[in-house]
């Protein structure tokens, strides 16, 4: 029989020699390897770096039917498992009432680092609905909407032709400005240097129909919401509340554009509704989130992590909770979009979520609507992300950083399909 103090010296060499080897092990680690030690899964404490709350609320429809959160998560979760990795956000009466997350967000390759719910992920064109919130609130608190014309907010000493003085804000958010350009080169199209080529150069032929820009065919382009990177700070430029460096400018140059821009979304669309730490580049430089094509040995992407100079039409880093909280907060905080600038962006014939830049699906318990975002190389590695506001003030986001083996061409209206049909399938 071991003697009681025996037995607290052999725990005591037990503990120590599962230290030394646990350090051993370590020492035996790249530093990037270390650093990851102890990533999971699942809902994670708040800490400064994942400033994450939870809310109890349940969900209820007419007549006392509740919402199955749950089972709404798990239909989710199965629905994307095949993804390298995923995040997913719920959220209700202003507070996040559910997460997930699972997979990867580095694979082995690239120094394995596990998804949870506090993984950075690049939102691409999610940023869209953002940009229009915030470019909303400047029309009203300068007397001005959809229906007013750009070209007085453009650079002074850009030569724009006949039909861009025609352009209403209404047709660069409906995408229906006519401008040259293209998505597959985003970065060189929607720098400064792009925009004014874009916007100073002759229409799209096939895409004018006549004089009248109302008729011009629907294309959706980056550059009609990256212009707003250059009307947004010359818009607030006009208001008491600039700060003075913007209000004496002379003009609205690339790094004003670039500074009151991010400064104006940071202050004025994200940080109300508490989120606090989004960024138009990746934080610190590190990517935490790799994008690929599919579970197989294949390095991974970061595709471009500094989106400061082409921003606007995508490029913020946040999570699926951050998605969701703004989200909740430009449909339920009349700070962030006015109960007037909410109509507008559901209903205006080229304008929001009815035409133009984003998608709706009827349920059977009334109109979804969504926004979708998608990065691709030509290697075949992506990121797609999607966010949907839901009948019965239900919100949600998903992100997955790889392609959906079992759905071909998946991307970001796959996933507010699959979205849809888990909720319907949750009541």
């Amino acid at each position: 029989m071991i003697q009681l103090k025996t037995f607290h010296h052999l725990l005591l060499a037990l503990a120590l020699f599962s230290f030394l080897f646990s350090q051993g092990c370590k020492e035996g680690l790249s530093q990037c390897e270390r650093n990851n030690l102890g990533s999971g899964n699942g809902e994670e404490e708040p800490t400064a770096d994942c400033p994450l709350t939870y809310s109890g609320e349940t969900p209820m429809g007419p007549s006392g039917s509740v919402f199955d959160k749950q089972k709404f998560i798990l239909a989710l979760e199965d629905s994307i498992s095949s993804a390298v990795g995923y995040q997913i956000a719920v959220g209700y009466k202003g507070g996040i009432i559910g997460t997930a997350s699972g997979g990867f967000a580095r694979k082995k390759i690239d120094c394995i680092y596990f998804m949870s719910d506090c993984n950075i992920f690049n939102i691409a064109s999610q940023t869209k609905s953002f940009t229009t919130a915030a470019l909303l609130q400047l029309l009203t608190a300068n007397n001005l909407t959809v229906d007013d014309l750009i070209w007085p907010y453009l650079p002074t000493d850009w030569a724009l032709p006949a039909y861009v003085k025609k352009l209403s804000f209404r047709h660069c958010l409906g995408h229906r400005t006519a401008v040259p350009g293209t998505n597959s080169d985003g970065k060189s199209t929607t720098n400064f240097a792009g925009l004014k080529l874009s916007f100073t150069s002759a229409a799209v032929d096939s895409l004018v129909v006549d004089d009248n820009p109302d008729n011009n065919k629907y294309r959706y382009l980056n550059a009609d919401l990256a212009i707003m990177r250059i009307i947004i700070p010359a818009l607030w430029k006009q208001l008491p509340d600039a700060d003075n460096e913007l209000k004496t400018a002379p003009a609205i140059t690339d790094a004003l554009s670039k500074k009151y821009y991010e400064k104006y979304m940071k202050t004025r669309v994200f940080e109300p509704v508490g989120v606090i730490d989004a960024e138009q580049k990746a934080p610190g430089g590190d990517v935490k989130t790799l994008h690929y094509f599919s579970s197989g040995n294949e390095a991974g992407s970061a595709f471009e992590t500094d989106w400061t100079s082409h921003g606007g039409g995508g490029g913020w880093f946040m999570r699926a909770a951050d998605i969701v909280k703004i989200i909740m907060g430009m449909w339920e905080n009349d700070e962030i979009l006015s109960p007037e600038n909410r109509i507008i962006m559901m209903d205006h014939p080229t304008l929001g979520w009815k035409q133009g830049f984003t998608t709706e699906r009827n349920t059977t318990r009334g109109r979804a609507f969504s926004h979708g975002g998608d990065l691709g190389a030509s290697d075949g590695k992506q990121v797609h992300g999607a966010f949907a506001i839901l009948p019965d003030g239900i919100y949600v986001d998903m992100m997955v950083n790889s392609n959906i083996p079992g759905y071909s061409g998946a991307n970001s209206n796959t996933l507010f399909r699959i979205i849809c049909n888990a909720y319907e399938e949750a009541w």
